[in-house]
């Protein structure tokens, strides 16, 4: 009996959070997340490993549909980041530290790409 209670109380929490993503939109539209930045561990097609940049939210988002190659994504948790040189270098000194960070989302497209939705970062800030 408690199994199934605690069964629907998560699927209740899962509901409830779904309902309450922030929906944002792909590029050219700018956002802004808050999270933890983190190194994670991928696969490329042709089965080789390594760690990709990563904010891990603290609360899901969604990303409106807009066209074939950019479609509905829900309760996304984790987004792989886009840095260059500069920024690459900033969140290795704030990897672990919780962060404001702004960018552009786009959607997965090559091998490379670990989760769903990606971010072109342009800011990150560590948060007070």
């Amino acid at each position: 009996m408690k199994k199934i209670t605690l069964l629907f109380l998560l699927i209740g929490l899962l509901f409830v959070s779904g309902l309450h993503a922030q929906t944002y939109r792909y590029e050219p539209e700018q956002v802004s997340l808050y999270g933890t930045l983190v190194s994670m561990p991928g696969e490329t097609a042709d089965g080789k490993k390594y760690m990709y940049p990563a904010i891990q939210l603290f609360t899901p988002i969604s990303v409106q549909a807009e066209d074939e190659y950019s479609p509905y994504v829900g309760g996304v948790l984790l987004i792989q980041l886009n840095l260059n040189n500069d920024l690459m270098r900033v969140f290795q000194r704030l990897k672990g530290k919780q962060v404001n960070m702004t960018g552009t989302l786009f959607h997965s497209h090559t091998g490379w790409h670990q989760t769903p939705v990606l971010i072109t970062v342009s800011d990150i800030a560590e948060s007070k």
